[in-house]
């Protein structure tokens, strides 16, 4: 809360999911399932918010969301990405619907998840990279 507002705590939250990996490579693998995941999570918002405008009764709604998590978790056991990248797509998909019930504005709240989630895990894995291959050369050169 230092220095982001309370709708920006998600690039802090995406940083922290990436800096938890031990190399680099699985760092950066990270980095774009998380990214993957919310842009599947923001079209699976979308699609369901699209569908509820044509039909806006309460039992849709129950079914959409029933649908999407349905999806997701099928794509959880037969998906071509690893499993946390569906379930992060489900919640991804489930906090655009019900915030856009409530009080966001779809298009914008999935828009700057999509860019705070890119930020935050592109930048995080950035400098986390910088700073293993500064201390790797700083230790190569005191052996």
């Amino acid at each position: 809360y230092s220095f982001l507002d309370m709708f920006n705590m998600m690039m802090a939250i995406s940083a922290i999911f990436v800096l938890c990996f031990p190399t680099r490579e699985r760092l950066f693998a990270e980095a774009r399932q998380r990214i993957m995941a919310t842009v599947l999570g923001a079209s699976a918002a979308a699609i369901a918010l699209f569908i509820l405008t044509i039909n806006g009764h309460f039992f849709m709604l129950v079914g959409l969301v029933f649908l999407v998590g349905l999806f997701f978790s099928t794509k959880m056991m037969s998906g071509r990405y690893p499993p946390m990248v569906y379930q992060f797509s489900l919640s991804v998909a489930l906090s655009l619907i019900i915030g856009a019930l409530t009080t966001q504005e779809p298009a914008y709240a999935a828009l700057t998840r999509v860019a705070l989630t890119f930020g935050g895990t592109v930048i995080a894995a950035l400098l986390t990279a910088t700073l293993e291959s500064l201390f790797e050369v700083s230790d190569r050169q005191g052996k």
